[in-house]
């Protein structure tokens, strides 16, 4: 029997009332669902904390019958990105640290139904799936600038906590892993992604690149996940892993990032789905045809990890 993972990012219940992607997401009936951030998307207007607005914010998203209709029902993990943690683009480690501990008490509240095996820290890992290991990411608690003299993305307790969960030698593996994180690691504004951390960036690097060993190895097959970004895109790199972007489930396509973007005519229900059948994995990317294109595919064979040509 296959094996489903949805993915989604960016739900804007403030300006999204009805969000026809979860009813979608349900009809697919995957085994597990990945939300990567912005799970709550607060408008916060500048650099102001506003945080009875974060919790208007998320209880008009979770007053959405067809959300909570997925949550309820499929085993969900979920961490930050920006819009839930502070102001656009936020970096935690820069921030007051009482802002971000009254957001973080918030996020801990509202998505407390979530598997998280690493309490009280975000990061966590997720192996209730046949054959693949899930490793969620903060990457927003921690996070300096990316040009900072020093810069951090992780913070020096969680990258240590990654590098361990990636080495075979002291963490059992499974046949595919899977990285979820706020941040895409080439996709996004530059100076924004993880691939602007360069000792992160070269880490993740060398640990999900594919090596297949000799016959009968099970080699390094890697999936990096991400959102943010309010569309859907799929990268290959040279290292053998491959990056795959959703966002956007119930939010807009950004012009100008004014409210009077917030109308159907902008309206992005973007979402991802991996599906593992016995030789190839599958990457579905769902969306509004009328705003972004609808949907596309992605074929990856799982015995070389290479993706099929269109």
């Amino acid at each position: 029997m296959a094996t489903k993972i949805a993915f989604v990012s960016c739900a804007y219940g403030t300006y999204r009332k009805t969000q026809p992607a979860w009813e979608d997401i349900l009809a697919a009936k995957p085994d597990l669902l990945l939300m990567l951030g912005d799970n709550a998307y607060m408008s916060w207007y500048g650099s102001t904390w506003d945080f009875k607005a974060l919790e208007d914010c998320y209880r008009a998203q979770f007053a959405v019958k067809e959300f909570r209709a997925v949550i309820e029902s499929v085993p969900t993990l979920a961490i930050w990105d920006d819009h839930d943690c502070g102001p656009d683009d936020t970096l935690g480690a820069e921030a007051p640290p009482q802002y971000v501990a009254t957001t973080r008490e918030m996020f801990d509240r509202w998505f407390g139904f979530a598997r998280n095996n690493n309490r009280p820290h975000m990061y966590c890992t997720y192996d209730d799936l046949p054959e693949v290991r899930v490793v969620m990411l903060d990457v927003r608690t921690y996070r300096t600038s990316s040009k900072a003299a020093n810069p951090t993305l992780l913070g020096d307790a969680q990258e240590k906590w990654l590098w361990k969960q990636l080495d075979p030698a002291r963490t059992e593996q499974k046949r595919f892993t899977i990285i979820g994180s706020g941040t895409g690691f080439s996709v996004g504004k530059p100076g924004h992604r993880v691939a602007d951390y360069r000792s992160v960036a070269d880490g993740i690097r060398s640990r999900l690149a594919f090596h297949p060993g000799s016959a009968g190895s099970l080699g390094r097959r890697a999936l990096f996940l991400a959102g943010d970004v309010h569309y859907n895109k799929f990268v290959s790199h040279p290292e053998g892993f491959h990056e795959a972007i959703s966002s956007g489930v119930a939010c807009f396509i950004p012009k100008t990032y004014t409210e009077d973007e917030f109308v159907p005519e902008r309206y992005a229900d973007n979402w991802g789905l991996i599906t593992i059948s016995d030789t190839q994995i599958y990457v579905d990317f769902h969306a509004n045809p009328h705003t972004t294109g609808g949907a596309s595919r992605r074929v990856i064979a799982i015995e070389d990890w290479t993706v099929a040509k269109k």
